[in-house]
């Protein structure tokens, strides 16, 4: 049983039934595409630059 475990452990197992996660009292979840647009809102709100190569090229595009 415990070499099933281990190996069980190599992958990430997320539950993709909404009733596993209100069980667990857990927030409801977001679509990538929602999360993101939230990130980004709260990063234009906060004023804080967004870093590595992908803030370089909103630097880029907010200079033209």
């Amino acid at each position: 049983m415990a070499r099933n475990i281990v190996v069980g452990l190599t992958h990430d197992l997320l539950a993709q039934s909404d009733r596993f996660w209100a069980q667990i009292d857990h927030p409801a979840r977001l679509s990538f595409a929602e999360a993101a647009r939230r990130a980004l809102a709260a990063e234009e709100r906060e004023g804080v630059p967004v870093r590595g190569p992908w803030g370089v090229v909103e630097r880029v595009l907010a200079a033209h």
